[in-house]
């Protein structure tokens, strides 16, 4: 609660009915007035604020936390309601409330306990077998996009053998050829990863409604990306410089 209190079990027999309503929507109707005491009618309700709460998401997990009104309910067709409780081990509590509730009320017809984390999955069921799907499909062109950086660069390095003899024969060190070879590969590769990352963040906004909790720019996943496609560049620029290092400059230059 942000301001005035909860509401209580005598509030639903009281007309108009007492309601706690969210802040986003406070905002909204009062314009950062104090809403405490105001009347809200809705076509199903007439009601008087007594409290104003923080914003949360209700129904679904896909839908965003909006203005949202809150009413105390009573019934009478048995319906023993709904607890949250918290617990560090909520499986091994599970069967304990269940045993509790049977015990406090012998004739209840059925008694379900859910984790919250069963709640999350039933809810987000379909969006889960999605990301898995499709991150399936990601990982594969991953993997060929880094081998194929890989084999292009070693091709590229493997290819240049007369100009690393050249280089040999006028009295380039071994270190000064791997740091060459290296710089030649990583800035071509470099420069398509930016690219590709700019391209792959403009096409990720289409997608953003589909992606629940997780940002379209996530910084890791883009930062993974761009750091497998450079390493994989770089180790196959180091293994060719480091092969062609040891080459001999005439054995280099009969090379075609």
């Amino acid at each position: 609660m942000l301001a005035g209190r909860d509401l209580r079990a005598d509030d639903a027999r009281v007309s108009p009915q007492r309601v706690v309503v969210t802040a986003s929507l406070a905002n909204r109707l009062w314009h950062g007035g104090n809403p405490l005491g105001e009347k809200i009618t809705t076509p199903a309700l007439k009601g008087i604020v007594v409290g104003v709460s923080s914003d949360f998401v209700y129904g679904s997990l896909l839908e965003p936390a909006m203005g949202t009104v809150v009413t105390a309910y009573h019934r009478n067709t048995g319906y023993l309601g709904q607890w949250v409780i918290r617990a560090d081990n909520a499986l091994a509590l599970a069967g304990a409330v269940e045993q509790a509730v049977r015990t406090a009320v012998p004739d209840v017809a059925s008694v379900q306990v859910q984790t919250g984390r069963d709640v999350v999955a039933q809810d987000l069921g379909q969006q889960r077998v999605g990301a898995w799907f499709f991150s399936g499909f990601g990982l594969v062109a991953l993997i060929l996009g880094v081998g194929s950086v890989f084999g292009l660069v070693a091709y590229l390095a493997e290819s240049r053998q007369r100009e690393f003899g050249v280089r040999l024969a006028l009295g380039a060190t071994a270190s000064r050829l791997m740091t060459h070879g290296l710089g030649a590969a990583l800035v071509p590769v470099a420069v398509g990863v930016v690219i590709g990352l700019g391209l792959s963040a403009l096409v990720a906004q289409l997608f953003t409604s589909a992606l629940v909790g997780v940002g379209a720019l996530d910084p890791w996943a883009y930062s993974a990306i761009a750091a497998a496609m450079l390493g994989g560049a770089a180790l196959a620029a180091l293994m060719a410089a480091w092969r062609l290092r040891r080459i001999a400059p005439i054995d280099a230059l009969r090379s075609h």
